[in-house]
């Protein structure tokens, strides 16, 4: 199967021979003949594991984000201490209140 096959749209169906089956069970969970809803999507990904450049630069993107998240949770866990403080003290109502002053100074502008 090349590349531009999967991304077609067209229906790829399977065959599987298994030889004649004179004893055929209508209600048997093997298929002859069907179409796999699912065969493009393993087709890409035999491709992406049988490549090993690509695999590679898979496993290097998701490392570099999973360190750019960890990077940001390390960088705000400060501020998202302080809100949880401010939290505990005022409750609920006074985060609300504080969110609704910040509004309406960024509504009014610089009067």
């Amino acid at each position: 199967m090349e590349f531009d096959q999967i991304f077609e749209g067209k229906k790829q169906h399977r065959y599987n021979y298994q030889g004649f089956n004179y004893g055929y069970n209508r209600f048997s969970n093997q298929q002859d003949y069907g179409y796999d809803k699912y065969f493009r999507q393993k087709a890409l990904l035999k491709q992406i594991i049988s490549n090993p450049r690509l695999r590679i630069v898979i496993i290097t993107g998701f490392l570099v984000i999973v360190g750019i998240i960890v990077a940001l949770i390390a960088l705000l866990f400060p501020m998202i201490m302080n809100l949880i403080d401010f939290i505990f003290e005022n409750g609920v109502s006074g985060l609300l209140g504080e969110a609704g002053n910040l509004l309406e100074k960024i509504w009014s502008g610089n009067k």
